[in-house]
């Protein structure tokens, strides 16, 4: 099975959808069109942002410095912040623009425009979603996966909008051709409203990661039923399990309460206890964990983006 660069096939996907941009940004002009300029502009602002995020992506992967000790993992939601208000800005702006337009007595378009630049976008775009959707299951990469979804997105977009117009033009056919002008801003206000509600959720969503909120329900029952089998299997007392997600890297605090009157760990505990008493005295509003270690090898592999070192090299 051939295999594909991931870079690269982010960089063939960036151009087609700069040229998709293009092409419905200038369609709507030609056309007059507030729908078609809602998907023009759709491509286009994911464009700018798809570039960005390859760069988000080297960002967060790096080892932390001592600037960003934590590493860059709220750069990721931070982003995502960032272009889900941009999106809602240009959502609010085009739904206003349509309601001014259907109360002002609709909007006459041409047509022909519209409908070659349809079948252009949709067979393209259906295309390259297909395309990725192939890649990025044969690759299990996250980042062709989003990119795959914003493709299938701009599909459906291109597909409602070519839709609507056809039914424009038969309405013109009809005794319905005076209301054959409110078609192009009510497909602009349904494509609105069906993007909204995903677009709020995804806002909250890196609202709450970069607020350091608790990780989502299904990933703490995970790393529970992780832990559970370890302290189980060696029967200890019980544990307790603190995690937050940011971006792509998932934080966590394990607490594992031993069973044995151990001295040397009471010992441990009375200096950890003085430890946190100094610092909290010094800064009242710290969020504080110690570890002692004997065996300091497991530290670099706590952190995100590492994994388990192959012992055969």
């Amino acid at each position: 099975m051939k295999q594909y660069n991931e870079s690269s096939v982010m960089k063939i996907a960036t151009i087609l959808n700069f040229f998709f941009a293009l092409l419905g940004i200038l369609t709507a002009a030609l056309a007059k069109s507030t729908s078609v300029l809602f998907d023009g502009l759709y491509s286009f602002i994911s464009t700018l942002f798809t570039l960005t995020s390859l760069k988000i992506v080297k960002l967060v992967t790096r080892a932390d410095t001592k600037d960003f000790p934590f590493g860059f993992g709220s750069f990721e939601p931070f982003f995502i912040i960032i272009r889900t208000t941009v999106m809602l800005i240009m959502n609010t702006a085009l739904l206003c623009t349509a309601v001014f337009s259907i109360m002002s007595g609709g909007n006459q378009v041409e047509v022909s425009f519209i409908l070659i630049y349809s079948v252009i976008s949709v067979g393209g775009c259906a295309f390259v979603t297909v395309m990725l959707r192939k890649i990025s299951r044969q690759q299990h990469s996250a980042l062709l996966a989003a990119e795959y979804r914003s493709w299938l997105n701009d599909t459906l977009l291109s597909l409602s909008v070519l839709i609507a117009f056809l039914i424009m033009m038969i309405m013109r056919k009809t005794t319905l051709a005076p209301y054959a002008v409110y078609v192009d801003p009510a497909v602009t206000i349904i494509l609105v409203l069906f993007l909204i509600p995903t677009l709020v959720s995804q806002f909250i969503a890196n609202i709450r990661e970069l607020l350091v909120a608790a990780a989502p329900e299904e990933i703490q029952q995970e790393l529970e039923k992780i832990v559970r089998s370890y302290v189980e299997k060696n029967d200890f007392k019980g544990f307790e399990i603190y995690s937050t997600k940011r971006g792509r890297n998932l934080y966590m605090v394990i607490y594992v309460f031993l069973k044995d009157d151990n001295t040397m760990v009471r010992k441990v505990d009375k200096i950890r206890k003085d430890m946190i008493l100094t610092i909290k005295r010094y800064w009242k509003y710290s969020d504080i964990d110690i570890v002692f270690t004997a065996n300091p090898d497991w530290i670099p592999l706590s952190v995100p983006g590492s994994g388990p070192r192959d012992s055969s090299g």
